[in-house]
């Protein structure tokens, strides 16, 4: 289908009128809050639920925003959009050898923003083979999921650890607007919405343009989005403050801080997670009021929390209350503290 048709009639749209539908609204995925955050208001309404990150705790932001200066360009005869500026191809070719070298082992896609600029990055990565080894090795290395660049329309069933999304417009000298292409057109929100998907873990956009600059009014669809979703990105998040905690789990908290360890109470639908350096821990307890069942809360949970970063422990509010103290000690230890 068109660009602009897709969501229209795909399967799911048509099975929709022929069989019930469920909602799931419990994430299992093991990218960073900010982006899982940023997913969820934009296309779910906020209605998905899922465990923090612990990178996101230790202050890694899971999405993050790359702007080329200076990625000026012509458009082609008889077109209105600019695609794929020079600037924003090293730039993203810059970043593969990045992650080529500091995170090998790790699956990466490029998702570009039309087909012209997915086929001026993959001849601009084949030249630079010969030239850069980590970039050649990350490439050839057999793997369930190898390096791919592909478009919006060609991304839509690919999914990756980490994903570079390259916007793949950009604007003239002598103006501050952009044309998006299907993006800026009817349908552009789905096409948007792939590009925000394919990553698992972490999400950088790289763009030509400063989205502050864009006119409001001169953008419509999936490019309107896209300037709203880049301002929000590039706005400091307020903290989110803790509610009321219980007085056993307080308490354990104090005695916790009183190691040197950075210590927070309800986050994130945590009881209490705590931080020695690098070493996060999330303590979970037996007395937190939750609809989940037994096998969720002992088995299905702290497996997912550990895939996330976090070691975990469960603690009882029978220890809790008659020796607090070598409860904090073992959570202490868990996170490399003697507390002995």
């Amino acid at each position: 289908p068109e660009p602009g048709e897709l969501g229209d009639e795909s399967a799911l749209s048509r099975l929709m009128e022929l069989l019930p539908t469920l909602e799931l609204s419990r994430t299992f995925r093991t990218g960073g809050h900010d982006l899982l955050g940023l997913i969820n208001e934009r296309f779910y309404d906020g209605a998905i639920e899922s465990l923090p990150w612990a990178g996101t705790y230790l202050g890694h932001p899971s999405v993050a925003v790359e702007m080329v200066e200076d990625a000026w360009g012509l458009p082609k005869p008889g077109a209105a959009e600019i695609e794929s500026p020079d600037a924003e191809i090293d730039k993203v070719l810059s970043l593969v050898a990045q992650h080529a070298r500091s995170r090998p082992n790790e699956s990466l896609m490029v998702v570009t923003g039309n087909e012209r600029h997915e086929a001026r990055l993959q001849q601009a990565l084949v030249q630079q083979l010969g030239q850069n080894p980590s970039i050649a090795d990350f490439i050839s290395t057999e793997t369930d999921e190898p390096f791919v660049i592909a478009d919006l329309t060609h991304a839509m069933a690919l999914s990756r650890d980490r994903v570079i999304f390259s916007v793949g417009y950009g604007r003239s000298k002598y103006s501050k607007n952009v044309d998006f292409g299907p993006l800026g057109r009817e349908g552009g929100e789905q096409l948007l919405a792939i590009a925000l998907t394919r990553a698992r873990r972490a999400l950088t956009v790289v763009t030509s343009f400063d989205a502050a600059q864009l006119d409001p009014d001169s953008v419509e669809h999936g490019a309107a989005q896209l300037r709203e979703i880049l301002l929000e990105i590039a706005t400091p998040q307020l903290a989110i403050e803790p509610g009321e905690s219980d007085p056993l789990m307080t308490d354990l908290a104090d005695r916790l801080a009183a190691f040197g360890l950075e210590v927070t109470l309800n986050y994130r639908g945590l009881p209490l997670v705590v931080a020695n350096g690098g070493v996060c821990a999330a303590v979970l307890s037996d007395h937190e009021a939750s609809d989940d069942s037994l096998r969720h809360k002992l088995r299905v949970e702290p497996e997912m929390l550990r895939r996330l970063g976090w070691h975990t422990m469960r603690v009882h509010a029978f220890e809790l209350f008659t020796d607090p103290e070598a409860v904090a000690a073992r959570v202490a230890e868990l996170v490399g503290v003697d507390a002995r």
